[in-house]
């Protein structure tokens, strides 16, 4: 199965979130990622993410990580700030990352449209960002939303799961694989009929295409001792 590399955001000094004061980038692009992760593994795909705690340069560690693991997909989640009110997701250049970037543009979008929100969803081209050039998988840089818009923010802090669930169905679009959900509850079996009342069990024997093998068959049941009767049928 596709190996997919998670790396949220790690920033030395953390962003602050209009949500939450006790929040930052750091902490809710984890948050986000955590929601995640069971979707993947669910759908059956390999997961490697970039740990919460690092030393050193962490950018770095991401992206050799990655390299060294042969991550087919690098996923990178951070929110943005300057105000905003849209998503965007960043790729390297017009080759196979941004055909991916297009299928989680998709899934974002019907999210945003099913909750009656009319945030923009955009693909930009931005090279210049050591952790897209420096992978060898392809990669996404996903700035989700605005952490310094509050009621961008808060909405995103109120439905982490469903855009978990979105992104995971947009790597299974990626990869050409089912979309498992794991919080699906399993169906019911259908309940059986209560014996009594007007519920009757019907036993046939056989079924045959000339009524005279019927007939026959219907005398030796009743010579046996068995209600029995010839009832035509399609």
């Amino acid at each position: 199965m596709p190996k997919i590399y998670l790396s949220p955001a790690a920033h030395g000094n953390d962003n602050p979130c209009s949500y939450d004061s006790a929040c930052g980038e750091n902490i809710h692009c984890n948050l986000y990622m955590d929601e995640l992760e069971p979707y993947l593994l669910a759908c059956g795909f390999e997961v490697k993410r970039n740990p919460k705690e690092r030393t050193g340069d962490r950018l770095k560690e991401a992206f050799s990580e990655s390299n060294a693991w042969g991550a087919d997909l690098h996923y990178i989640a951070h929110t943005n700030a300057g105000g905003g009110d849209y998503s965007k997701i960043m790729v390297y250049n017009r080759g196979t990352a941004y055909g991916y970037a297009e299928k989680l543009i998709a899934r974002r979008r019907e999210l945003f449209d099913r909750e009656g929100e009319s945030w923009v969803a955009k693909i930009t081209i931005e090279p210049q960002w050591a952790e897209l050039k420096q992978t060898v998988a392809p990669a996404l840089y996903d700035e989700m939303v605005f952490h310094d818009n509050a009621e961008q923010i808060a909405w995103f802090h109120e439905h982490l799961r469903e855009m978990a669930e979105a992104t995971a169905k947009a790597i299974c679009d990626m990869f050409g694989v089912a979309f498992v959900d794991p919080y699906a509850k399993p169906a019911e079996p259908a309940p059986e009929p209560e014996s009594g009342g007007d519920v009757w069990y019907r036993v046939q024997v056989g079924a045959f295409r000339e009524k005279a093998n019927a007939d026959r068959l219907c005398a030796e049941l009743k010579e046996k001792g068995y209600s029995a009767f010839v009832k035509a049928g399609e």
